[in-house]
């Protein structure tokens, strides 16, 4: 019985423990997001008085993303922002959620002159089609023509569009349809024989240029001799800083996948020297902003410094010839393979990207193996993305 109480005691320590700290990582977590939270709508603010509604978009996009609850005025603000940039359903929807927590007659009213004006309209299509949004006659209201501008670029991009139109009548593709203002989605599902032309196999392409910093490494590697057995010279371990450069396309076959081709160099400075001159070929994974790049690469490698491996022995006295004190140079072509693992933190333009990435890379020349790694900065392109649910 004293057995069995222990263990019962024990039991209840343990469970308060749990039911203590889990709150407190729980907490921790709310009081972080809620720092996160105005950092974003400080910035939201200052972004909306220099009428940089680009940014006012992206940081109301996070917040959603945050889920955590959003006051009336902030709603306010992401509402203006969709307005600006032609995202009329958004707009109507942060509207709602406004009108959720305070509702104002202006925006009630404001509600419904859309639902008047408006209509929702749902196109299917496919990735890979670069779908064509016409409409005979524009109107001349400024918001509206907004509207219907956001939605060509959407479906050029994405082949796809989910969102509010003026009412009228339309051409997407070879079909035409029309839109009634109301509550009620209208819906056209696209077939490949609707599209004028073929499929693209390109959904998106652009330039890569990264460059930074690079630390490099080679070991000595095994004992290398000649057709007879004698010891040649060959290198001591190498290691140092140094910079890396590469520059190439980008072609993306669809919004997560593409392959890279590059040209790079890789240098290390200081009494050894390394310099390296390869190609890449990488397949490229772009989950959102992160781009995790990998492939095989092939190229030159010349070097030179003081000082051979050890093991190099010929007969000579090492107290008279010591092996550190020999120069050496050279050559050689080695194979292997790079990894880098990006993340964009800048749009520069609608087509490229600034982005921060960490690459490894690993090659040999059949005897002796060459590594490096390092910091990068550079663009990339930007993988055509819309979000419509926000």
């Amino acid at each position: 019985m004293p057995k069995l109480t222990y263990i019962l005691a024990f039991g209840v320590v343990v469970g308060s423990a749990l039911v203590l700290v889990a709150p407190a990582d729980a907490l921790a977590q709310d009081a972080q997001a809620l720092a996160e939270k105005q950092r974003l709508i400080e910035e939201m603010r200052k972004l909306a008085q220099r009428n940089a509604w680009g940014g006012v978009e992206r940081n109301y996009e996070l917040l959603v993303e945050l889920k955590v609850p959003i006051e009336f005025d902030v709603h306010q603000l992401g509402a203006e922002a969709a307005r600006t940039l032609g995202k009329t359903y958004q707009m109507y929807r942060r509207l709602e959620r406004a009108v959720e927590l305070d509702p104002q007659p202006e925006l009630i009213e404001t509600i419904k002159v859309m639902e008047k004006t408006y209509g929702r309209v749902r196109i299917e299509g496919n990735e890979r089609w670069s779908v064509v949004l016409s409409r005979q006659a524009m109107p001349f209201a400024p918001d509206e023509r907004k509207s219907i501008e956001y939605a060509m670029t959407v479906l050029a991009e994405s082949g796809s569009f989910e969102g509010m139109l003026p009412g009228g009548d339309y051409v997407v593709g070879n079909k035409s349809f029309s839109v009634a203002p109301g509550t009620k989605w209208t819906e056209i599902v696209l077939e490949k024989s609707d599209i004028a032309g073929r499929e693209g196999l390109i959904v998106y392409n652009g330039p890569v240029l990264v460059g930074g910093y690079a630390y490099s490494l080679s070991s000595a590697g095994d004992v290398v001799t000649d057709d007879t057995g004698v010891h040649m010279a060959a290198p001591s371990d190498l290691a140092g800083s140094g910079t890396a450069f590469e520059g190439g396309w980008e072609i993306g076959f669809t919004r997560e996948f593409a392959l890279a081709a590059t040209l790079g160099y890789r240098g290390m400075y200081g009494s050894d020297t390394l310099h390296g001159v390869s190609g890449w070929l990488a397949a490229a994974i772009r989950p959102g902003d992160l781009r995790i790049a990998v492939g095989p690469t092939w190229g030159l490698v010349r070097a030179s410094g003081t000082g051979v491996a050890e093991w190099f022995d010929v007969g000579q006295d090492p107290d008279l010839y010591r092996v550190d004190d020999l120069a050496w140079e050279g050559r050689a072509w080695a194979a292997g393979g790079q990894l880098s693992v990006g993340y964009g933190v800048l749009d520069l333009s609608d087509t490229l990207q600034g982005s921060v990435e960490l690459a490894g890379s690993f090659s040999t020349d059949g005897g002796r193996p060459y590594m490096g790694f390092g910091l990068r900065i550079g663009i990339v392109p930007v993988v055509p993305r819309f979000q419509e649910d926000s």
